[in-house]
């Protein structure tokens, strides 16, 4: 919804604690990948690279940085 408004930054934000929750639940590793990753796309779009760039490395990493 947030995207449809065009609030990227904040669609990037709600991404960012839907995929902390789920790490935080137990959910599996692709689930919660699967939401770093549309995260770290709206914060690209929004111009927030450093933004963007720990949520690809927390896609792409360790458990410690997902928790």
């Amino acid at each position: 919804m947030l995207e449809e408004l065009g609030d990227l930054f904040r669609t990037g934000e709600a991404l960012t604690e839907l995929a902390r929750t789920k790490a935080a639940a137990g959910a599996p590793d692709s689930e919660v990948r699967a939401t770093w990753l549309p995260a770290a796309a709206a914060y690209e779009r929004t111009g927030t690279p450093e933004e963007a760039d720990d949520a690809r490395a927390r896609a792409d990493g360790s458990t410690a940085a997902r928790a």
